[in-house]
C-alpha cells in the first residue's frame, strides 16, 4: 500500500523520469508523515491487479535489504515468494496494527484511516 500511495502521490506532482532526484524525493516522501495537505489516493488505485504487482516487484527490494542477491537473469518470482516465506516468515504479520480497509467512504471512492 505504502509504494502504490508513494508513486500515485509522485505521479501526481508531475512528469519526471527516473533519476537521482526522483529516487531522492521518494526516499524523502517516505520518512515524512501524512500530512493534512497530501491528496488523498483513490481506492481505485488499490485494485487487486495493482497491489499484487506491488508486491512482486517490492519482494527484491525486500530480498536485497536483507542482504540477498538474485543471480537469475529472469527471476523466479513464485519461487522467491516461497523460499521468503519460508525462510523468513514474509507473510507472517507480526506487528500490531490497524486494518486500513476497516472503513471507506464508498460515494468518494476515498480510503479512511482513523486510530
Amino acid at each position: 500500500m505504502m509504494n502504490i500511495t508513494l508513486n500515485y502521490r509522485l505521479a501526481a506532482s508531475g512528469p519526471m523520469p527516473p533519476s537521482a532526484e526522483r529516487m531522492e524525493q521518494a526516499l524523502q516522501r517516505l520518512s515524512e508523515a501524512e500530512g493534512a495537505t497530501d491528496a488523498p489516493v483513490p481506492l481505485a488505485a488499490f485494485s487487486y491487479e495493482r497491489m499484487k504487482e506491488t508486491r512482486r516487484v517490492a519482494m527484491l527490494s525486500v530480498a536485497r535489504n536483507w542482504d540477498l542477491e538474485c543471480y537469475q537473469e529472469t527471476p523466479d518470482m513464485p519461487g522467491i515468494e516461497k523460499f521468503l516465506a519460508a525462510r523468513y516468515g514474509y507473510w507472517d504479520d507480526d506487528v500490531p496494527h490497524v486494518d486500513p480497509f476497516f472503513q471507506s467512504d464508498a460515494s468518494s471512492g476515498s480510503l479512511i484511516i482513523s486510530s
